[in-house]
């Protein structure tokens, strides 16, 4: 499983105390946007706009992370290295393209999809068991079985809830896609998933135990964990080991990251004898 392309919040430096970024949002004929929300990507850290399309944000530590725009009915926008900018201006484009109810017909029910994104996206640990999407009515579940494939659109923000860790969630799921062996609908027969979303944390239990715990153990080993390690170039400070068979192997020869679209993009180069299919430009498309 490789995530080629994500939004993610790349953690802070302690160098600097107390800061703000602060702008104006505004629609494609110049006029303030109101209630839109803006948050770091990956925190607990938003806002939204006020009637002038107004937002300020405070935070303690140098931002550096992806902050999300986000707003019904228009495209969303990110923008990184914002730390300590007074006078953003932010344009949001219209969303002209509707999605549209795709009838789920064949096999599969729409509630054996829904179990299979619930598997791939939440996780089928304890963890992933005790979240409830509060409005799972706004996926748009398809399913090509020429390919094997599941492609999931939300039409609205999802309302998570994770009980476990003690956060309800706002999640834009922009993309999801999940391809699996011969038409099948059992998670451990997925290939390979790709997801492109955005979250914002709501912390409903302020911390307290036994929430900091697991929220620690969660997030070490991570897929989080490891793009930040990775980005980061702290790989073994991060405890991550990288294999070649048995062998070690230098993450630099395996990952190229650059920055495009205001996000972050990994590339694998992956060896001759590395069971991957890959499409033209490079990119794991299906993996084991």
């Amino acid at each position: 499983l490789v995530v080629l392309l994500f939004l993610v919040a790349m953690g802070f430096c302690p160098e600097v105390w107390a800061q703000t970024v602060s702008g104006h949002v505004f629609n494609e004929r110049g006029e303030p946007l109101s209630g839109v929300s803006v948050y770091v990507s990956g925190t607990t850290l938003g806002t939204d706009t006020d009637a002038e399309g107004r937002f300020s944000l405070s935070y303690k530590d140098m931002l550096q992370a992806v902050l999300v725009f986000t707003k019904l009915g228009y495209e969303p926008n990110y923008l990184v290295d914002v730390a300590g900018i007074s006078d953003l201006k932010v344009t949001l484009q219209p969303k002209y393209i509707e999605i549209e109810e795709v009838a789920i017909e064949g096999i599969f029910t729409r509630k054996q999809l829904l179990k299979l994104f619930k598997a791939r996206f939440l996780g089928v640990d304890i963890a992933g068991k005790m979240c409830n999407i509060k409005n799972e009515s706004e996926l748009v579940l398809s399913y090509d079985y020429a390919d094997s494939r599941l492609s999931v659109v939300s039409r609205q923000p999802l309302k998570i809830v994770n009980r476990y860790l003690g956060y309800t969630l706002q999640v834009d799921l922009d993309e999801f896609y999940a391809i699996s062996k011969s038409n099948s609908i059992d998670p451990r027969n997925v290939v390979s998933d790709y997801y492109k979303a955005t979250v914002f944390f709501v912390d409903d239990q302020d911390g307290e135990h036994p929430y900091l715990y697991r929220r620690q153990k969660s997030y070490l080993g991570s897929q989080m964990h490891f793009f930040r390690t990775l980005w980061k170039d702290q790989f073994l400070a991060g405890r991550f080991l990288l294999l070649d068979g048995t062998r070690l192997a230098n993450p630099d020869s395996v990952f190229l990251l650059s920055d495009t679209l205001n996000m972050k993009r990994v590339k694998v180069v992956a060896s001759k004898n590395d069971p991957v299919t890959m499409d033209d430009n490079g990119y794991i498309v299906t993996g084991k």
